[in-house]
């Protein structure tokens, strides 16, 4: 199993991605913010920004749990710990 850093995006990016993937996709960014908001993709909310891991984001379109994602991260040795942020200035 391999430990590579997680593709970590922003809605707006990751709504590109998939459109570039698939230019007649139908999933929108209103429908990737719901999934978000309402806890179905997880993410890290950097500031105001919302951050996705785009694996997860694929793994749900692709009819997948994107809870191996998690799973996979938690097994690697060199797991980076993010801890909350605080506001400077």
């Amino acid at each position: 199993m391999s430990c590579d850093m997680a593709k970590m995006r922003t809605i707006k990016a990751a709504i590109r991605h998939i459109r570039e993937a698939d230019l007649d996709t139908a999933f929108t960014e209103y429908a990737l913010r719901k999934l978000v908001l309402s806890g179905t993709i997880s993410h890290i909310k950097i500031g105001s920004k919302r951050l996705v891991n785009l694996d997860d984001v694929e793994q749900y379109l692709a009819g997948s749990s994107t809870s191996s994602s998690a799973e996979a991260e938690a097994q690697c040795d060199n797991v980076v710990q993010l801890s909350e942020l605080r506001k400077v200035g």
